[in-house]
């Protein structure tokens, strides 16, 4: 009889760290976006494409309903929520994420054109790392106490290699690009993005 008591407590505590880590994922992630679109509107003129941003969202859903299915550890003890904590760890991920954005979209000001390497669309590009980012956000929100689930890796890699072949093909980047601001008339790709520059891009995320 006990056991079974025992038992419902380590599942309810392992179903809290699931969600724990998913309210940080989730708060960090639209922190992240928020942040780089609305400062991107405000001093360079520029956002990432609409229809970019939901495949964004829809990639960041299909991810993480593998969380459900993720290994997790139960704590000795009664947990709780402990909101300050969590709000201030989402808070420094999302500023953290929205600075590697920035250093990387900054480095397409330059005149070799920074990360880009051959060719490539700074759309697709941004579409990419943020991407990449956002998808991996969950193994650190998740903690390091168990090794993650095959369901939730294989649903991150699959969401990662779509968003790939996205950047690589061009799909949805908008054609031809020109940068308004500051006045560049560099002109890029019109869609494409060189399987040099992915892979740099996967590297920048990866640091």
């Amino acid at each position: 009889g006990l056991n079974t008591i025992v038992d419902a407590i380590k599942v309810s505590r392992q179903i809290f760290q699931r969600m724990k880590a998913y309210v940080q994922y989730r708060i960090a992630l639209c922190l992240h976006l928020e942040i780089y679109l609305v400062t991107s509107m405000l001093v360079i003129k520029e956002t990432i494409r609409a229809d970019l941003i939901v495949f964004l969202a829809l990639f960041a859903d299909l991810a993480t309903i593998a969380v459900a299915y993720d290994n997790a550890h139960y704590e000795p003890r009664p947990v709780e929520w402990q909101l300050p904590r969590i709000w201030v760890i989402s808070v420094v991920l999302g500023v953290l994420l929205t600075a590697g954005t920035w250093i990387m979209r900054g480095t397409i000001f330059l005149s070799n054109g920074g990360i880009i390497e051959n060719w490539g669309h700074p759309q697709g590009i941004l579409f990419l790392e943020v991407a990449l980012n956002e998808n991996w956000l969950i193994f650190v929100t998740r903690e390091a106490h168990t090794w993650p689930s095959w369901q939730l890796v294989g649903a991150i890699l699959g969401v990662d290699i779509i968003a790939t072949l996205l950047c690589v093909f061009g799909w949805l980047t908008g054609g031809a690009f020109e940068q308004t601001s500051p006045p560049d008339q560099v002109t890029f790709s019109e869609g494409p993005t060189s399987i040099v520059t992915v892979i740099v891009v996967w590297g920048f995320s990866i640091g």
